[in-house]
């Protein structure tokens, strides 16, 4: 948990395409993972749907790559 919360703080700090950078609480960032994670637990769900998966992805920055070791799965989301 605490390699995704690194991970992801990083994420929400710092993106390449912000103009200005943006610093989140504590409760903002325990905000954002909540975010997150339900969008997350959304997509994995049987009948979710591609907004499903596009609503996840908009909370990532534009150069977010989701790499999935057990599987050998690079998706991004270009």
């Amino acid at each position: 948990m605490n390699k995704f919360l690194t991970i992801l703080s990083g994420l929400m700090l710092f993106s390449l395409q912000a103009a200005e950078l943006q610093v989140l609480s504590a409760e903002q960032l325990k905000a954002k993972v909540a975010e997150i994670t339900q969008a997350q637990n959304k997509v994995m769900l049987k009948g979710s749907t591609r907004a499903d998966v596009d609503q996840l992805f908009a909370l990532y920055s534009d150069d977010f790559v989701y790499r999935h070791d057990v599987y050998g799965g690079n998706y991004s989301k270009k």
